[in-house]
Parts: structure tokens; sequence; C-alpha cells
């Protein structure tokens, strides 16, 4: 049992998988759901943070009816109700697996209030969908090329323009302000959401204004 409970925190602890190059990373994140299946065998009852590295497995390798599988026992086999982190997962998943539009009807049927965070992971994926590719370079961590790209994702700016434009009215410009100079990948997908939006976003970084638009920052690349 204690060699087991080992295996788990190794397994999964935040999913922290080391993996080198997409086949190995698939091998990983499919024997990480092994050992999760290995453990309910054993009368061990997955909780909250196994569940949500579980899920998150699931998003990175694109599993999504093992995805589906292991949300809906969540509530019906073990009685627990899923924190917001759990829906992230699954609208990540949904998007990882190119199904935009489930994604959006599945969070339309949440049955708690969404955040910035929810609709950050749809607009993740969506722009991806429609060609941008995050620039990892621009993460200086020394981490796997999966994580640098949940990384970039995560940036402060984009959550912001997330929240932007399902929230502020189509005629007004996007305001965000921040205290940091503004990373390359968040500017070039700044002009990327300008042009296929067809939104006005303005951004103010520790250095200076930029007004995106029609695909074109006012500061024309240099800052």
């Amino acid at each position: 049992m204690e060699e087991f409970k080992n295996n788990r925190e190794e397994g999964w602890g935040g999913v922290n998988v080391h993996k080198h190059g997409e086949r190995q990373l698939l091998r990983r994140l499919v024997n990480a759901l092994q050992c999760f299946q290995e453990m309910k065998s054993t009368g061990i009852e997955p909780d909250e943070v196994v569940f949500l590295a579980a899920l998150t497995a699931c998003s990175h390798a694109r599993l999504l009816d093992q995805g589906l599988q292991l949300f809906d026992s969540i509530r019906h086999e073990y009685s627990i109700e899923p924190a917001v982190k759990h829906y992230t997962c699954m609208v990540d998943l949904y998007g990882r697996a190119g199904q935009l539009e489930e994604a959006f009807k599945f969070i339309e049927s949440m049955p708690i209030n969404t955040d910035f965070v929810v609709w950050g992971a749809l607009f993740r994926e969506a722009p991806r969908a429609k060609g941008y590719m995050p620039n990892t370079e621009w993460v200086l961590h020394n981490i796997e090329e999966e994580e640098k790209e949940d990384a970039l994702g995560s940036h402060s700016e984009k959550l912001a323009l997330a929240f932007g434009l399902i929230s502020i009215p189509a005629e007004m410009a996007i305001r965000i302000v921040k205290n940091l100079r503004v990373c390359g990948d968040c500017h070039s997908l700044m002009k990327y959401v300008s042009m296929i939006s067809r939104r006005e976003i303005i951004l103010r970084d520790i250095k200076r204004f930029h007004q995106f638009k029609n695909g074109r920052c006012s500061c024309e690349d240099y800052w």
C-alpha cells in the first residue's frame, strides 16, 4: 500500500510527467491513467486532486472519451461535486480535441458560475484552431514544450483579453493594463485576435501603449 501511494505521488503530483518528444509524452500520460485505474482497483478512492490530475492527463493526451467518463464518475460514482478547475480541464480537453462548439455548450450548461479562467481555456484553443501557434521561445523556464504552451496560455493579458471579448460590447475597445512588458507571444496573439474578431484592443504595458486593430499594432512591432 505504501509503495502504491508513492507511485501515486510520483505519477499524479500535478501530472508532472517529464517527456522527451510527443510519443514519449503520450506513453507517460497513458501510463499515468493506467496508474489511476490500478489505484481504484486497490480500493483507494480518488479525491478531487487526483481527479484533477487525471483530467489534465486526458486533456494533454487528447483522450476525450476517457476524460468524459472520468468527469461523469466524479459525481455519479464518488459523490464529489466538481470544482471550477475540473470544469476548466474539460473545456481544455474539448478544445484540444477540436470540439470547440461542444466546449461552448459545456460552458453554457455548467451548474456553477464561470470565471475568466474557464473562458480563457476556450479562448486559448480557439485561436489555435484558427491558425495561431504559440511561440514558446518566450517561456524562459526549463520545462517541456507542452508545459510551455500551457504557461503561455495563462499569461494575464491573454486572460484579460478573453474576459473582455465576452463581457465588453463589440462596438467598444478592449482596454488592458499590464505592469510588465508584454511578451512577444501575447503581442502576436493580440494582433491576430484583432484581425479575426474585428475588435480594437488597447494594451498599456510598462513601456508604452499598444493599439491593435485589423491585425496590426501601433508600435509596428517595435517595443
